[in-house]
């Protein structure tokens, strides 16, 4: 993730974004580096098993 805002930087952004399945580990990463939940649309992600599960969106500004 550092790396991918590290290119961000270079190409001159500044706002990041991501969405990830609800629950998944990865919320507990994001959340760490700083990003910010945004939203949820829910029945939008399909799990392994099949069913549809939550999307949380999450956002960041760099400098």
């Amino acid at each position: 993730m550092k790396k991918a805002e590290e290119l961000a930087l270079k190409e001159n952004r500044s706002l990041l974004v991501l969405d990830t399945r609800e629950g998944d580990p990865s919320n507990d990463l994001y959340l760490s580096l700083g990003y910010i939940a945004s939203g949820m649309i829910p029945k939008f992600a399909k799990s392994a098993n099949g069913d549809m599960d939550a999307t949380v969106f999450y956002h960041k500004i760099i400098d």
